[in-house]
């Protein structure tokens, strides 16, 4: 199953899944007043374009579950194909829609249908039911969670992102790289690496966070040379952040994420002599692949590539 945005071609598929699935599950409950205000919203363009539209996809059946959002926090669709309910898909929907979401609390007007799946997720009403135009729906809201929150790195976050990753550098790999490196090597250089890799299709930049305090990022893409293989391009925890199982939390992320996308492993390079990370990898299950010789903006360096071929284990699943 792979989770990715709706593309403007399949917006009709994701629709008609919608409106399938509605009439089956939850027409059912509203007057014809309310089941043609349901219709008049998604038949608007404006409405429609309002809101982002995210989709799973499986090999076998194509579309299987829709979500939509407007402003990242509230749902304002959320449907699985009769055929592939109480199967994890609405789950791993939401699951990603919260990795997206960079601020913790989401809201929804849900459906009677719909109103203990989202009981189940978490949500808490926050007003009695309530009726417009027809459709009946509690109005609900899903506080942000207390403790260690990931989630897709914004702009706001860049500047954390490149003092990290320059003070670790500096500290990880004084003695393995080049002075030359080193001088090239500054806030502002890496402020702007991350936003255009943040930016780069196919690519997730993500940041750890607890009570409000930035302890941490990773980054990852499709591996350009293995096949079927999610690449852990970079991952990054400050100082004071350490031995809190962050490195963990985001490693897990990552597998999640490649599961959820359909690939079959995970690979990520070490600077060869970074044994505190080579450490970190091989007790989650990283195994060697093979050494090389990589190219840090104009430096030579010996690496080493290693490989999780179980991402069941690493998501926490085995």
């Amino acid at each position: 199953m792979t989770i990715r945005k709706i593309t403007e071609a399949e917006m009709g598929a994701a629709l008609d899944l919608v409106w399938r699935v509605f009439l089956e599950y939850e027409a059912p409950d509203y007057p014809e007043e309310g089941v043609a205000e349901f219709r008049r919203s998604i038949d608007d363009p404006v409405w429609v374009g309002a809101r982002e539209f995210y989709g799973a996809f499986d090999d076998r059946d194509g579309l299987i579950g829709v979500i939509a959002t407007k402003d990242q926090s509230h749902i304002a669709l959320f449907f699985v194909d009769s055929a592939r309910q109480r199967q994890g898909v609405g789950r791993a929907l939401f699951a990603d829609a919260k990795a997206r979401n960079p601020y913790g609390f989401f809201t929804v007007n849900a459906s009677p249908y719909a109103h203990g799946f989202y009981l189940r997720l978490g949500f808490r009403d926050a007003a009695p039911e309530q009726c417009v135009n027809g459709l009946r729906f509690y109005p609900m809201k899903k506080e942000a969670e207390t403790g260690l929150q990931i989630r897709d790195a914004q702009p706001e976050d860049l500047d954390a992102i490149a003092a990290l990753y320059v003070e670790n550098h500096r500290e990880t790999y004084a003695g393995l790289l080049s002075e030359e490196y080193f001088s090239r090597l500054t806030p502002a250089h890496a402020r702007e690496k991350w936003a255009a890799y943040r930016d780069a299709p196919g690519h997730r930049l993500w940041a750890a966070y607890e009570g409000g305090v930035f302890l941490g990022f990773s980054a990852g893409m499709p591996d350009p040379v293995l096949p079927d293989c999610w690449y852990l391009d970079s991952l990054h925890v400050a100082e004071a952040a350490r031995g809190r199982g962050v490195g963990s939390a985001l490693l897990r992320r990552h597998a999640a994420h490649a599961a959820g996308q359909g690939f079959a492993n995970m690979s990520v390079c070490i600077v060869r002599g970074n044994e505190r990370a080579r450490r970190l990898y091989e007790k989650l299950g990283a195994e060697h692949f093979s050494y090389f010789e990589d190219d840090f903006c104009g430096t030579v360096s010996h690496s080493e590539k290693l490989v999780w071929r179980d991402l069941s284990a690493l998501k926490g699943e085995g």
